[in-house]
């Protein structure tokens, strides 16, 4: 399951559950909907906290839709998770596309503030890392 919400500093994104290839393909259909009334620099906050681990047609369609949205205008996002396995399917596509630069990746089960380390990356660009 997922959710796309427009927000004052782009999107939350929220992954839940199990994620097969189908529906993942819809998660970009829809993405590119709202992308399409978007200005040209936003930021994205991605909600994974739920998500169980994606399978390998589900990530590659992942990495489309990370792709899309850098091309669309996004300045800065951040991944929240709680299972490095999820981390890890996130980072390997972001590694292979512009995103990486401007991602930053938070566990939320070592940051009880990670909504707030994310939107603090989001909209003013402290980064979370530099903090620690």
């Amino acid at each position: 399951m997922y959710s796309i919400e427009k927000t004052l500093y782009g999107f939350k994104i929220v992954f839940e559950a199990f994620i097969k290839s189908e529906e993942m393909r819809n998660w970009v259909k829809d993405s590119e909907k709202a992308l399409s009334s978007m200005p040209r620099a936003f930021g994205v906050l991605v909600d994974a906290r739920e998500l169980e681990p994606l399978p390998l047609d589900s990530q590659t369609i992942l990495k489309k839709g990370q792709v899309l949205y850098s091309l669309k205008g996004m300045e800065r996002s951040a991944l929240v998770f709680n299972n490095d396995v999820i981390k890890m399917q996130f980072l390997d596509p972001a590694h292979k596309s512009a995103i990486y630069k401007v991602k930053r990746y938070i566990n939320s089960t070592e940051d009880p503030k990670w909504e707030e380390a994310a939107l603090s990356w989001i909209i003013d660009s402290v980064d979370p890392l530099a903090e620690k």
